[in-house]
């Protein structure tokens, strides 16, 4: 097999001889395609599971299964079916090659056979492939490239185009609903067929236009500034509303405008979601604005962000009205079951992955609910990516029950797993891996098993038995409670034994982002280890009672009676009355700033009048602050009606915010809030830049985490 290069196709050469192999490959020429050689039916087929070709050539005569029956196969395929499947054969009467026919074959060429037959017959029946491929991603309406060919382009774009500047628009149809309404459905397809063909013959390498649904399209513009994308769009405009419409029945007629906004990559995002969201943001304000218009987005842009939406309930608690896992979305294990029952090809084997993750503390009492709910949603999106670059098989993907935090992935497929089950383990001994690492800072130890299991139509039951059976045999991946509990208790001992705390723990910094300087300290663990901070966690398990809180305190004003004294951030242990907790921060740390934070969990169990009345009694140099802060309803009103000094987000808010578009729209709601009271806002624990960049584009004040730390040092 030569080494795979981008952008060639991939033939699937299968014969049963060496010689025969690399006679095909030299013959289509292995500077033209990318080539992988099986010497069996079964050989092909696992090949396959694991890499799609642009076309299969095989033998008829093969060991154990034969050729006709590896196409019968390839055409039972949900991916495969389409595949072109080029027969070569020792034999070439007609029987023959009707039976190739009848099997789904579609060419047969008998040996020895003409090298430019093939190679002609190889570049003709890919070509025909690639326009059945466009259809296929192209919309039925419009012909212009669905949403997920768009995303598809703009990630190939900014792959090949390293640093290149490219501009998105979204475009919005003016009023379309009231088109469909007056004019009939017929009129407003006309108008979204008429500007399409605009689009279209736009089209250019520069400019890549799809139809993202509805009366909503969108362009990418590679190479092109947000000003000169603006300048085209403008002028589309102008050409599209000169169209003049006439109804089909009386004559009357109508022209259509459009509302567009315009991003730039990588000035105002890093990727494709912050870069459609900032788009749509611009586009938001027009339509605010009264429509008709071309604006870039700006960051201003982001207090018309629509996320109050968010703050809807749109979904059940237990179950979705679907059935679905209201978290994560999930459809649970027995809806895949049957999903699987009724397909419409011969599935032999299932692969089966479980993965459980575990939390290492009640997340829900020592943080709240919403850090879990955030977690699981992350951790079923980074399993889907990871699946997606690791198997190209047919993959369903449940929650296994309502019980535990466990997820299972289902490979139904054509190929008996089997015959490479060896392939299979290690993918998903890979996947089980790469989870591991993606969550590393997660409170959450992960188990996993796996296994192929066979499966008979004509008795479905034998699934549940043999499903089980592999979820009994799940192990546990790492032991990171361990780790922690170790930590937690080499903590507790030092504090009981009065020990210094400066080999225990470590200020860290908060840093302020215009200009980029410290502006406050927090404590920490000095385990070099752990990325993510979990004081607040720590101090619960080390300082249940006000006596036990006092003798910590103080021995970590003596540990680091010489720090800077930039304000103090001191999270709350609730078990503790928060008045006598304030008195004892202020008798250990009286000459320096300090503010108490309360964590959003603890407003379920105490009054805001409560809180207040504290409010009125701090000490001159202690002030209150929020942590582990979401957006909703009951906060919006707490930070109108309480004096807090600073508002800390919520870890799970900010990890892995460059992926989640709805991520961005929660934390413009929250700043939108916090610009109106003046509240300086912080980002805890910022791991990786694409974080960092997104805060910074947001103008949020403060942020706190390694990354942070790393730019200091630079």
């Amino acid at each position: 097999m030569n080494e795979q290069k981008k952008g060639r196709h991939t033939v699937l050469v299968v014969t049963a001889t060496q010689s025969d192999a690399a006679h095909i490959c030299e013959t289509l020429g292995e500077d033209t395609y990318n080539f992988i050689t099986a010497t069996s039916g079964i050989d092909a087929l696992s090949s396959i599971t694991y890499q799609l070709p642009s076309i299969i050539i095989s033998e008829v005569d093969l060991p154990g299964m034969n050729g006709h029956e590896l196409c019968k196969k390839i055409r039972t395929g949900i991916k495969t079916k389409l595949i072109p499947f080029i027969f070569i054969s020792n034999s070439d009467t007609a029987d023959d090659r009707i039976t190739a026919f009848q099997t789904g074959a579609d060419a047969y060429l008998s040996k020895p056979f003409n090298t430019d037959e093939l190679r002609a017959l190889v570049a003709s029946k890919i070509q025909i492939f690639n326009e059945f491929y466009q259809i296929s991603i192209t919309d039925e309406l419009t012909r212009l490239y669905t949403r997920r060919e768009f995303i598809k382009q703009f990630n190939t774009e900014i792959e090949n185009s390293q640093n290149q500047v490219s501009s998105l628009c979204i475009i919005d149809l003016d009023h379309f609903k009231k088109i469909n309404d007056t004019f009939g459905h017929q009129m407003g397809d006309l108008v979204l067929m008429k500007f399409a063909d605009i689009l279209k013959s736009r089209a250019s390498d520069a400019f890549f236009p799809a139809r993202f649904g509805g009366e909503e399209f969108v362009i990418l513009m590679p190479g092109t500034g947000a000003t000169a994308a603006k300048n085209t769009v403008d002028s589309l405009r102008y050409e599209f509303s000169s169209l003049e419409f006439r109804h089909t029945v009386d004559g009357t007629p109508f022209n259509v405008s459009f509302s567009a906004g315009v991003a730039e990559y990588p000035s105002m995002a890093s990727n494709i979601s912050e870069l459609l969201s900032r788009a749509d943001q611009a586009l938001y304000t027009v339509k605010k604005e009264g429509r008709g218009k071309t604006y870039i987005f700006r960051a201003i842009m982001s207090r018309n962000d629509r996320f109050w939406e968010y703050l809807k309930p749109h979904s059940g608690t237990f179950v979705e009205p679907v059935m679905n896992d209201p978290v994560t979305k999930l459809p649970f294990l027995p809806q895949i079951l049957e999903q699987i029952r009724t397909l419409d090809y011969d599935v032999k084997s299932i692969g089966i992955l479980f993965i459980r993750v575990t939390p290492l503390f009640d997340i829900d009492k020592l943080r709240g609910i919403k850090n879990l709910f955030y977690d699981l949603e992350n951790i079923k999106n980074i399993l889907q990516w990871t699946f997606e670059n690791s198997l190209p098989s047919d993959m369903y993907l449940a929650k296994s029950s309502f019980f535990d935090h466990e997820y299972v992935t289902l490979f139904p497929s054509i190929v008996d797993f089997s015959y490479n089950l060896q392939k299979f383990n290690d993918v998903c001994r890979d996947v089980s891996l790469d989870l591991f690492l993606y969550i590393i800072n997660y409170f959450f130890d992960i188990s996993f098993s796996n296994d192929i299991i066979f499966y008979d139509r004509n008795n479905p039951y034998h699934l549940l038995d043999d499903i089980s059976a592999i979820r009994g045999r799940i192990k546990l991946l790492d032991n990171k409670k361990d780790f922690f509990v170790n930590i937690i208790n080499s903590t507790r001992n030092a504090v009981n034994d009065e020990a210094a705390l400066d080999q225990m723990f470590d200020y860290k910094y908060c840093y302020s982002l215009h200009p980029f300087e410290p502006s406050f300290q927090f404590f920490t663990s000095s385990n070099f280890i752990i990325k993510t901070d979990f004081t607040d966690i720590l101090l619960k398990k080390i300082a249940p009672s006000a006596g036990d809180f006092d003798r910590f305190a103080r021995l970590l004003s003596d540990s680091f009676n010489g720090s800077p004294t930039l304000p103090l951030l001191f999270q709350w242990v609730p078990a503790i009355d928060l008045q006598e907790y304030i008195n004892i921060v202020h008798a250990h740390f009286r000459n320096r700033e300090t503010i108490v934070l309360i964590n959003e969990k603890q407003f379920e169990n105490i009054r805001i009048e409560h809180i207040n009345q504290v409010v009125e009694a701090l000490p001159e140099c202690i002030s209150l602050g929020l942590d582990n802060c979401y957006i909703g309803n009951t906060i919006l009103n707490l930070l109108s009606t309480v004096d807090f000094r600073v508002a800390l987000f919520s870890e799970n808010i900010i990890r892995n915010i460059h992926r989640f578009p709805e991520r961005i729209k929660i934390i413009n709601g929250l700043k939108l809030f916090a610009d109106q009271v003046g509240l300086p806002i912080i980002a805890k624990n910022i791991l990786i830049e694409e974080e960092f960049q997104i805060l910074k584009d947001l103008k949020i004040s403060h942020a706190s985490g390694p990354y942070m730390d790393s730019l200091l040092h630079k």
